[in-house]
């Protein structure tokens, strides 16, 4: 067993007799910070979606959790507003290596959360504790009713309809 400090955080990840590896290590993170997950998505779609919630949201734990409740909104509709699709520019610009164009959001391509239903097929980005927590639990009053956010300045509006989406930033 090898322990390690992050922060204030101790963790504890077992190594497995057979390999001499690490086993689990993500489900040690999630011991350690007391993370319980209410979304019911596997440990993989967490850290993904972390992920994204991560790029896409400020410091803020009122904001992250909003943001994770927005993602979690669309990853989980079938129909209307969102079809399933995430709709995030940063999974396309973690593949492109840039802020991306309107046409490259919208390319056909494994991480364009535009064309594609559902999370892209890794991680953009390793995410914080904090993201982490957010995803596990999201902000309870955005859940089921936030499908839309922008943000500009640092300053986050959710809207519930597309149309009140346009209306924040025109």
């Amino acid at each position: 067993m090898i322990l390690i400090f992050i922060g204030t955080v101790l963790l504890t990840l077992p190594i497995s007799a057979k390999s001499g590896r690490f086993t689990n290590p993500v489900d040690a993170l999630f011991t350690a910070t007391s993370a319980t997950c209410v979304t019911g998505l596997s440990v993989y779609d967490t850290v993904n979606l972390a992920s994204i919630v991560e790029k896409e949201s400020s410091g803020d734990e009122t904001v992250r959790a909003q943001v994770a409740a927005v993602f979690y909104n669309r990853l989980t509709t079938k129909g209307e507003p969102s079809n399933g699709y995430l709709q995030s520019d940063a999974t396309t610009a973690y593949e492109v290596g840039h802020d991306p164009s309107a046409d490259e959001v919208h390319a056909n391509s494994p991480y364009s959360t535009y064309t594609n239903a559902g999370l892209p097929p890794t991680p953009i980005c390793s995410p914080s504790i904090e993201c982490l927590q957010a995803v596990c639990s999201p902000n309870k009053d955005a859940l089921g009713k936030y499908y839309f956010f922008y943000f500009q300045n640092d300053k986050y509006t959710f809207s519930e309809t597309y149309d009140e989406h346009k209306a924040a930033f025109s």
